[in-house]
């Protein structure tokens, strides 16, 4: 029943109660609040909002936290939609519509909603981000790779959030189930996480539970070292001391990279004791560092990055990636940035499985919303080399025998250029000159700091009173190496020589020995069939009392003898004679007996 009055309708049309139950004792004030309580007035948030929930998952297993922030509450969100998009509260829809306005949506809106009355409402917005963003009516993360996903709308919107106060946030962790008022979160890495994490998520909240991926996404780095006998990069190889080795150090950019707005990217290589950058006298660490961008080498005079050597740490630093210098590389998130340089090992080197180590190490900017920086885990490669223990001595009695001077050549191909003979140096380097290698007193020669491969060991002196060996022998060193380990399984050597044996082997020290033996010249004392005697060796003979000049010598002073002792006697024998011979006669008229 309508009735007209003062004061317009009539309670009873309204409210189904006549005037007069006031009379009844219920004051008209009370049923007026009451009805307020039950029947909110106007379309925006219920009074009491709905709870739902989601669970991040971390592509990468990492333990992150997020900070979450309401963009639009619900009334409703079943699945993955939700009805009637509203606001939270005015400070949120003054920071949202801040960033979406910088972001084209006022020409945006103009076009697809030409007759809105309210271009800031709620709908629009969401409808908006919807678009640029990609997944907030289906719920998916709004770290997607499509084309749809605007990475510097997100970034500029997680930026703004941060940065402001007064909005509706929470926490969450990576795996954990997140529950929060329903509707549309943003969820951005805390400020605690010290690594790259995620892309800024646009997630629906809703009473039906879901997992989402957060799509992680961080640069990675690689490195790699030239192994020359197979041409072939790896983890791991051999080589000569002194002699250069390529290293590849080999670096990503994450798939958020358009959304930073600065990006930093420094490589840190750090060298081993016994490894030293091979650089030509008078060149600089730019001489002889390539940086490569997409496969393009970028000249060290372009000012877009440095190179530093200092205490056996080459760095390169690339200040600003994001720097409009770069776009002439065509540079974007599937692009690879590369470090080539050339390094030895030195005298310093360590021998066998030990292995010279040398790890590198990208520092990024992992925020773009802090600009801040963090750190990959340290990636390496590692080079072996080996030595040569050689023991000379006496084939008969095995006594050492010192001062006898070896060679060792250098036979397989890949340690030879075009046809010019190599040879293994003092410090295990390769050269054209032969060099000479000397057994000490305990008949022990050392070469150290050699690769795997084909080598002919020759002996250019032997020790007094021996022969030098007959026949060159040839050695063949190999190894078996564990690449993804990084680890030298095991070291194999062959030699073919009767003169020359092999000893023990040992990986862990990575040495191998060799026993070589002489055999000593011929007997020089036999009196037929003797060579002629130079001057020396008869003067030697001499000295000693042995050989015929002393025989000669003896012979010559017994003759002399026995003629003196002749020569007496017969003067004697005359003299007497001379006594008993008759007057007048003479030796040379002596009487004739008679007939």
């Amino acid at each position: 029943m309508v009735r007209m009055g003062r004061k317009g309708i009539c309670l009873e049309m309204v409210f189904g109660v006549r005037p007069h139950a006031r009379r009844r004792g219920i004051p008209l004030l009370w049923l007026l609040l009451a009805l307020v309580w039950i029947c909110p007035i106007g379309t925006g948030r219920p009074a009491l909002a709905q709870q739902g929930s989601v669970t991040i998952a971390s592509t990468d297993r990492e333990p992150r936290t997020y900070g979450a922030y309401l963009l639009f509450g619900a009334e409703t969100a079943e699945g993955t939609h939700a009805s009637s998009p509203s606001w939270p509260s005015e400070t949120t829809r003054n920071v949202v519509m801040g960033v979406l306005r910088t972001h084209g949506y006022d020409a945006w809106c103009a076009q697809a909603h030409p007759h809105a009355t309210d271009p800031s409402a709620a709908r629009l917005a969401a409808e908006f981000l919807a678009q640029e963003l990609g997944g907030i009516t289906d719920g998916a993360s709004a770290a997607s790779t499509g084309n749809n996903y605007n990475q510097r709308l997100a970034t500029s919107l997680a930026r703004a959030c941060v940065q402001s106060d007064g909005l509706t946030t929470a926490q969450a962790q990576a795996g954990t189930t997140f529950e929060a008022e329903e509707g549309y979160w943003l969820f951005v890495s805390s400020a605690s996480e010290a690594s790259a994490g995620t892309a800024p998520l646009f997630v629906l909240v809703s009473a039906e539970e879901r997992t989402v991926e957060d799509k992680a996404s961080t640069p990675s780095l690689h490195a790699w070292v030239l192994e020359d006998s197979t041409e072939s990069w790896g983890l791991t190889a051999d080589a000569h001391r002194m002699q250069p080795v390529s290293h590849r150090i080999v670096g990503t950019l994450p798939r958020t990279f358009s959304s930073f707005d600065t990006y930093h990217y420094q490589i840190a290589c750090t060298l081993p004791e016994g490894m030293a950058v091979s650089m030509p006298e008078g060149a600089t660490p730019s001489d002889v560092v390539a940086l490569r961008v997409g496969g393009t080498t970028v000249p060290p005079t372009s000012g877009l990055f440095t190179v530093s050597l200092d205490r056996g740490q080459l760095v390169v630093d690339i200040p600003n990636l994001r720097d409009a210098s770069w776009e002439s590389y065509d540079l974007d998130a599937s692009s690879l940035i590369e470090l080539v340089f050339d390094a030895h090992l030195t005298n310093q080197a360590s021998l066998g499985a030990a292995g010279n180590t040398l790890t590198a190490c990208l520092t990024y900017t992992s925020d773009p919303i802090r600009a801040r920086d963090a750190r990959t885990a340290p990636c390496s490669t590692t080079v072996f080399t080996y030595a040569l223990l050689l023991h000379k001595e006496d084939r008969e009695t095995a006594q050492a025998l010192e001062g006898a001077a070896f060679c060792l050549k250098a036979k397989t191909p890949s340690h030879t250029e075009g046809t010019e003979e190599l040879y293994v140096q003092a410090d295990g380097s390769l050269a054209a000159t032969p060099h000479q290698f000397v057994a000490d007193g305990a008949g022990n020669v050392t070469i150290a700091g050699i690769d795997e491969g084909t080598f002919v060991l020759s002996e250019r002196t032997a020790p007094k009173g021996y022969q030098t060996l007959a026949r060159d022998a040839e050695l063949e060193v190999s190894s078996t190496r564990n690449d993804e380990g990084q680890a030298l399984v095991s070291l194999q050597a062959t030699v073919t020589s009767d003169e020359v044996t092999l000893g023990e082997i040992d990986a862990t020290e990575g040495r191998v020995q060799l026993r070589v033996t002489n055999a000593r010249t011929p007997d020089t004392v036999t009196p037929f069939h003797e060579p002629p005697q130079t001057a020396e060796k008869v003067e030697r003979l001499a000295q000693t009392g042995r050989g015929p000049l002393s025989l000669v010598l003896i012979g010559t002073g017994l003759a002399i003898a026995i003629a003196s002792v002749i020569r007496r006697r017969g003067a004697v024998g005359a003299r007497q004679d001379e006594q008993h011979k008759p007057q007048g006669a003479t030796s040379r008229h002596r009487p004739q007996p008679p007939l």
